[in-house]
């Protein structure tokens, strides 16, 4: 392909994101979601989403941030695990080292704790900011007026049988491209 041709296409070309690509928007920070917003804008003639982009986004855009909150919680717990490891580690050594094991097992407690205090405060910061309603809301009303009147017709439940069957055919030769999440479901 030529420079030309290359930037023809760079200018010209449909613009067509893969579901995740959308749902990843709910989950970046406010600067990071409002410039790749921003950028969409600018190249809101030329986007399109296949019905079935659409669907998987709206079944799945509710999901994201229940899922961002369970990751927090599991790091936070993690977090406490470490903590509760190391004085289980640390108890070990004071008969070996009376003295210096109070000093040490005071210091990582504090630091531990500063640190979890640290974390706390980053997640709090990051819920406001990525998964209170109000930023969730907003980002799907901006997706959505992006996309108006730029969705793909869904196929027919005839049309869909026969994807699913050749998809299923296809799976089973081994003949790419399988989608092995599709199967999972």
């Amino acid at each position: 392909m030529s420079d030309d041709e290359l930037s023809d296409l760079w200018e010209n070309a449909t613009i067509v994101f893969d579901t995740n690509v959308l749902l990843d928007v709910f989950r970046y920070p406010s600067k990071t979601r409002n410039d790749f917003l921003h950028l969409l804008e600018e190249l809101a003639e030329r986007l399109w989403m296949p019905n079935q982009v659409g669907t998987e986004f709206h079944r799945e855009r509710l999901e994201v941030p229940k899922r961002q909150k369970e990751a927090l919680k599991g790091f936070s717990k993690a977090i406490e695990g470490a903590k509760a490891n190391l004085k289980s580690f640390l108890s070990d050594f004071k008969p070996l080292m009376r003295e210096e094991s109070e000093e040490i097992s005071d210091f990582i407690n504090e630091e531990l704790n500063a640190l979890r205090e640290s974390v706390k405060q980053k997640f709090h910061d990051y819920k406001v900011d990525v998964l209170s309603d109000d930023a969730h809301d907003q980002t799907f009303q901006k997706i959505s007026e992006l996309y108006d009147g730029r969705v793909g017709e869904s196929y027919t439940s005839k049309k869909l049988l026969k994807i699913h069957s050749v998809g299923e055919q296809r799976y089973r030769l081994n003949i790419p491209p399988r989608l092995q999440r599709c199967w999972q479901r």
